[in-house]
């Protein structure tokens, strides 16, 4: 049988070891709740980016900046401030990423853009945003001319806590929004059997929105017209013909504000062509707008010069004529229609209808 004393220090015993299991509990139970984000848990804290990953930022030339924030976030308060930095990647890191993923990306200029990098995270703040401003006219210009897939690529980092990996890049693609003006496709052949033939050009303004300003552009002849003529035949096996220089006159296509379509008028001196089939290929070569690009493409225009009658410039067949005792020369004709042409003049190879 156990003495008294035996007992005593066995229900001591038994008294601090569950005091001691309870106190673990508990302790485990706070720092549970401290990971999962309570105020001042600095053994648990990251930050990311709100905006991370693929993100798409749509630039309208007519625009001279164009902001664009993004949201830094920490994933607890702390007693303490946290500086964070907003940093471009390297030329060396993107040329890696396009190699990885078959894209074509170029970092953006630093002096199409203005970032300020460093960023100050205070106790009592969850998230702060950072400021990027672009220099949209300015991009639109350098874009304009060299065409190219510009991203800006950042990443987020902190020398004092962690930047949670999945969300700590984001790769901002600029998408510059632009009006097109591209020419209409004419088809069929175009009969030149008048003396003046004049051929209407049309071209439209591909845009979303609407032309807001007035402005006009050139309308040409094709650079390698010669050599388009000469693939036109080995192609096709025709033998036509450039149209010359000095039968045609080109008008110039002025878009005013309001309107999405303008045309022009190809006028063409017949008289000055032989009978044969010719070729005339045009396409749109300046704009005196910043804002507007040009599509370039060829349209190739097919005119047809066939014989014409030197007396009558339509159709009349089986041709007779008789002299009447008016004294006017009659001439009565056929055609493919019910009518019958009747022409009539005083003197004979010079009759009129």
């Amino acid at each position: 049988m156990c003495n008294l004393s035996t007992v005593s220090i066995l229900r001591w015993n038994l008294v601090m070891l569950l005091s001691t299991l309870f106190w673990f509990s508990c302790s485990t139970s706070d720092n549970n709740e401290e990971s999962n984000g309570k105020e001042g848990d600095e053994t648990n804290v990251s930050v990311y980016l709100q905006q991370n990953g693929f993100q798409n930022l749509n630039l309208v030339p007519d625009q001279n900046f164009v902001s664009y924030n993004v949201l830094v976030c920490k994933s607890t308060l702390l007693n303490g401030e946290i500086s964070v930095r907003l940093k471009t990647w390297s030329d060396s890191e993107l040329k890696a990423y396009n190699s990885n993923n078959g894209t074509n990306f170029q970092l953006l200029p630093e002096d199409l853009y203005q970032l300020e990098e460093m960023l100050t995270l205070k106790a009592n703040e969850k998230q702060k945003s950072i400021e990027i401003q672009f220099h949209s006219s300015e991009i639109f210009s350098r874009w304009k001319r060299e065409k190219t897939n510009y991203v800006l690529p950042l990443r987020l980092e902190s020398a004092s806590v962690s930047a949670q990996e999945n969300k700590r890049n984001l790769l901002l693609t600029i998408d510059v929004q632009a009006a097109i003006v591209k020419l209409e496709s004419i088809s069929g052949e175009i009969l030149l059997n008048q003396e003046k033939v004049e051929v209407d050009i049309k071209s439209y303004y591909d845009f979303s929105g609407t032309n807001q300003s007035t402005f006009h552009c050139t309308l040409s002849v094709a650079p390698e017209a010669v050599q388009l003529v000469n693939d036109y035949n080995a192609a096709h096996g025709t033998s036509y013909e450039l149209l010359p220089d000095d039968s045609y006159t080109l008008g110039g296509l002025t878009y005013s504000a309001g309107n999405n379509q303008a045309s022009t008028k190809l006028t063409i001196q017949s008289t000055k062509l032989h009978p044969t089939y010719y070729l005339l290929p045009l396409c749109l070569t300046n704009a005196d707008s910043e804002t507007v690009l040009i599509d370039k493409s060829v349209r190739i225009l097919t005119l047809v010069r066939g014989y014409c009658n030197p007396i009558i410039a339509f159709s009349a067949p089986d041709p007779t004529v008789i002299r009447a005792q008016d004294g006017y020369f009659y001439l009565y004709g056929t055609e493919n229609t019910r009518n019958v042409p009747i022409y009539r003049s005083q003197k004979f190879g010079e009759l009129g209808v």
